[in-house]
């Protein structure tokens, strides 16, 4: 049996006796070990048996024998002697043996997987074997295996999964390399005693050439986008962007994609009416349409639009630089499709035709077109050579395309108004011009309207921009007065005896005649004829004035006359009454004339010939509705000025005030007649209201309709307006202009006006002298003193005014006390905001602009990216404001690169490293654009304020 005695059994485990003839060794529940002990005759035997894994041998991957102690062994014979025998228990370790498999086949672009299992083949031993790890020999080392579930290993050989009980698959990637490559790996496996064994597993992973292949996607941009886009209409594309962001894709391939568009060089596509050939900057990976033929010339060799693209990726930005031109018509239905083909390579190194893929992106251009618009609707005095413009309103109805506009109607037409036909001098106004730009009001003298023996009436002229709003305008000018009651006209009607005499008297229609007399020799007779409606007038002897002869028109109530060829003045005095605004028509048979002209202010005596100091000073003169400038085209002579003019040739005469008596004089050349002879008085007539149609059509032929409203006032002394917003023009003779309520904008002309905006507004009352001749110097401190300046500024008192436009000239204007803004137009300017925060627009030319007190805004001009005449400021935030530069009109230009946040402002615009010049990229967020200077500054700034956008919030550059 066994001893009782089991303290020299060990090994780590729990040794128990359960019977005389067996032993158990265990691992805490698990038994290990058992002792059995048997006897036959005088043989013992002890049977060691194991009955789990021990886990507790010294060395590691060795076969090696643990000793577990000893045990004895007590035989006693028949009369009770013992004797003890001793056991020496040990047992030996197992480890396992891990073998190589058998190598396996792939090809990299295999669809599906290879595998199996690593342990199928490898001995475990008897403690038993997992899959522990693999090693790639990527430098990763050994990398372990779970002991459950799956274990996933990606790496530039593909996709691995394992498990422990041996089960590995692979599936393979597409790789670069032109040569078969290796996926092979390292196993290892463990056993229940952490006994290691490794061996490997071959993959080859056999090469093929895979050839990429690329997507097909879509984008949209519009024309909407670029400036002055108008948002909407039939047809329309829902973006109204002119850029579009995306991504080029592509599949295939051995490796990494790469997207271009190098395969369009050198390509050329019809893109709506125009050509563009491509072209592909590998440095900037940007491909370029460069417009090649268009039916307009001034595109070509601009560009029409880009396409910037990251390589790597395929992301890819196209930017819409100029509007397309889409095929005429008018909707927005015409949109451009282009299909540009792209390359995909891949990181083989082949970039031939036959190992390259190509996609395609297929870009929908979509057209903008233009909206109805009314003009600014004007007020002018009804007088000769009355000018004013006012807002054509085109700027901001045109669209991204950019046009023009011509009035619409039939030549010949006559002028209405209400369905009453108007009149000017008693004949019919028909108009002229339609399809152009220009829309002439005229008179016919001889019943033949073809023949050229016509007056002109007034012009509308029309004069759009796309680039400037102040600059967009249409501009109405009178050559001679429209028949409204206020003024009379010379004609048969009112001229009924053409026998000659000394003394003629026309009848007013409200007593206010008119009295004709004469110098000549031998007698001084006034002669009349009628013909064709028009009435013509001469002196002495014949329907002319010739050397040494004149003719005298008195203006003055109630005049009589005796009858008879050599009758007198019959009235006892002559009650004058001033007219303005003489306008005659010369009828010289076709040669030139030089004629005399003076104007008095006479007394009312019937002596006619006592007046030579009571002469008026002629303040202008027109002739066919040109100034004429004195000294050089107005001679002064007598106290009068002569002036010459061909066959046909209108006159106007003023002065600052009005006359009451006009002298016309031969002076040299031709003899002449004068006809249709009228004049303005300040006798209340009544308001014409004339509308006029235009068509804009924008550069690929969309239409929409426009319309000017345009009323007549009667000449008088003062204009007044409404409470509504006005726009009132007096004509030259210096006259008074109430603007009342509203924004105004009030045009005085030529002569020495009163101005008076009326009550302060949000946006005030304006001054324009865009129709001066000549740069206007005007200051807005002095109230109601007279200007100092040269053009129509000059005298010129004004009161509650807020704006000034100035000219297309060198002008200097300045502010007051309130918020002004000043337009200074074309021309160096110099404008000055003074107190108040104002705007200051110098626009076209080299301006210099100081704010002032305040925080003021300084608009820099479009012209600017490309004229070299930068405005200069003078005080940008000083006294402690904080001023800002808008630049959203000029970046507007840039269309697709102008900015659109305020990340893109700062990228686009920038100060110049000594602080003293405002930059812009002139291809604003597009690549290739240059920095260019658009305003410096008079102290160098370390940072600006811009309004890139307006509708958005100012962002600071630095």
């Amino acid at each position: 049996m066994f001893a009782t005695d089991l303290a020299l059994l060990g090994g780590g485990l729990s040794w128990t006796r359960l019977s005389d003839t067996q032993i158990v060794g265990k691992d805490g529940a698990a038994t290990i070990v058992t002792l059995d002990l048997s006897v036959a005759g005088s043989v013992a035997t002890v049977t060691a048996t194991l009955n789990g894994n021990y886990d507790s041998h010294p060395g590691l991957n060795l076969d090696d024998l643990a000793a577990l102690g000893s045990v004895g062994v007590v035989a006693t014979d028949s009369d009770g002697t013992t004797a003890t025998g001793t056991v020496n228990v040990a047992v030996s370790d197992d480890v396992p043996d891990a073998v190589d498999d058998a190598g396996q086949t792939v090809a990299e672009d295999a669809a599906g997987t290879i595998g199996g299992n690593l342990l199928t083949n490898d001995e475990q031993g008897a403690d038993g074997a997992t899959l522990t790890a693999v090693d790639f020999g990527l430098g990763n080392g050994q990398e372990a295996i779970a002991s459950s579930g799956t274990t996933t290993i990606t790496n530039a050989n593909g996709t691995y999964t394992f498990q422990a009980d041996g089960t590995w698959t692979f599936d393979p990637v597409v790789n670069p390399i032109t040569s078969d490559t290796t996926g092979s790996f390292t196993y290892q496996i463990t056993d229940g005693d952490n006994d290691r064994s490794t061996a490997v597993q071959i993959v080859t992973i056999t090469n093929v050439n895979n050839v990429p292949s690329g997507g097909s996607l879509a984008a949209t941009v519009d024309d909407e986008g670029l400036a002055h886009g108008i948002i909407g209409g039939t047809g329309d594309a829902a973006t109204n962007s002119a850029s579009a962001s995306g991504t080029l894709t592509g599949s295939g391939g051995d490796g990494a994609l790469s997207f271009s568009f190098a395969n369009l060089a050198g390509a050329t596509a019809a893109a709506g009416q125009e050509t563009v050939s491509f072209g592909w900057n590998s440095a900037t990976n940007l491909l370029t349409a460069t417009i090649t033929s268009s039916p307009d010339a001034s595109r070509i060799g601009g560009t029409l639009f880009t396409i910037a693209v990251t390589p790597a990726t395929g992301a890819y930005t196209l930017m819409l630089v100029d509007n397309i031109l889409h095929a005429t018509g008018n909707a927005e239905n015409g949109d451009v499709t282009l299909a540009l083909q792209y390359r995909v390579s891949d990181a083989d190194g082949d970039t031939s035709v036959a190992d390259t893929g190509l996609g395609t992106l297929t870009v929908t251009f979509d057209d903008d077109s233009p909206r109805a618009f009314s003009a600014q609707s004007m007020t002018i005095e009804n007088g000769a050579n009355a000018i004013g413009s006012g807002a054509l309103n085109l700027y901001e109805n045109i669209g991204a395309d950019g046009g023009s506009v011509v009035f619409t109607g039939t030549d010949g037409s006559a002028l209405t108004s209400g369905g009453t036909a108007i009149t000017s001098g008693g004949k019919a106004v028909h108009l002229y011009g339609f399809g152009t730009d220009t829309l002439t009001g005229k008179i016919d003298f001889d019943g033949n309207i073809a023949n050229g023996d016509e007056a002109t009436v007034f012009t509308v002229k029309l004069s759009p921009s796309t680039t400037s709003e102040p600059s967009d305008i249409y501009t109405v000018q009178f050559v001679r007065a429209l028949d409204d009651g206020s003024g009379n006209t010379i004609t048969p009607t009112n001229f009924t005896s053409t026998s000659s005499q000394n003394f003629k008297v026309v009848e007013g229609d409200k007593n206010d005649d008119i009295l004709i007399s004469a110098v000549a020799s031998p007698q001084s007779r006034v002669n009349g004829s009628n013909g064709g409606g028009i009435t013509a007038l001469g002196a002495g002897g014949g329907v002319d004035v010739g050397t040494g002869e004149l003719l005298r028109f008195d203006f003055a109530t109630g005049v009589t006359v005796g009858s008879g060829g050599s009758n007198s003045i019959t009235s006892p005095t002559l009650a004058h009454y001033n007219v303005n605004g003489f306008t005659a028509t010369v009828d010289n048979s076709g040669g030139t004339s030089a004629i005399l002209l003076a104007a008095y202010d006479a007394n009312n005596d019937t002596d006619l010939t006592n007046d030579s100091a009571l002469k008026d000073t002629i303040t202008q003169i027109y002739r066919n509705g040109v100034l004429l400038v004195f000294g050089v085209d107005a001679i002064a002579s007598a106290g009068g000025y002569i002036i010459n003019t061909s066959d046909g040739g209108q006159i106007s005469v003023f002065t600052a005030d009005g006359y009451n008596r006009v002298e016309v004089a031969y002076s040299g050349g031709q003899a002449f007649a004068l006809a249709n002879v009228g004049y303005l008085t300040s006798t209340v007539g009544d308001p014409v209201s004339l509308s006029f149609n235009v068509t804009a059509t924008d550069a690929d032929g969309d239409t929409s309709a426009g319309t000017i409203a345009v009323t007549t006032t009667p000449f008088a002394a003062a204009i007044t307006g409404t409470a509504g917003d006005d726009l009132l023009v007096t004509g030259n003779a210096g006259e008074t202009l109430n603007g009342a309520a509203g924004n105004d904008t009030l045009i005085g002309g030529l002569g020495a006006d009163i101005i008076d905006g009326g009550a302060n507004t949000t946006i005030g009352d304006t001054v324009s002298y865009q129709n001066s001749l000549a740069g206007v110097t005007v200051d807005l401190g002095p109230v109601g003193i007279a200007q100092i300046s040269t053009g129509d500024a000059s005298g010129d008192k004004l009161t509650g005014i807020e704006n000034l436009i100035g000219s297309n000239f060198g002008d200097s204007l300045t502010g007051d006390g309130n918020a002004n803004t000043l337009y200074g137009l074309d021309g160096n300017d110099t404008l000055n905001g003074a107190a108040g925060n104002d705007t200051l627009v110098g626009g076209a030319g080299q301006d210099t602009l100081t704010g002032g007190a305040g925080s003021d805004v300084f608009v820099i001009d479009p012209s600017h990216l490309t004229v070299a005449a930068d405005d200069l400021i003078t005080d940008l935030n000083t006294g402690g404001v904080l001023d800002t530069i808008d630049l959203s009109a000029l970046l507007t230009s840039l269309g697709a690169g102008a900015p659109t946040t305020a990340v893109e402002a700062n990228q686009v615009v920038d100060i110049s490293p000594t602080g003293t010049q405002l930059l812009v990229d002139d291809n604003g967020t597009a690549a290739g654009g240059n920095f260019v200077p658009v305003a410096e500054f008079s102290a160098p700034v370390a940072s600006v304020q811009i309004l890139y956008d307006h509708n958005q919030p100012p962002t600071t550059v630095t």
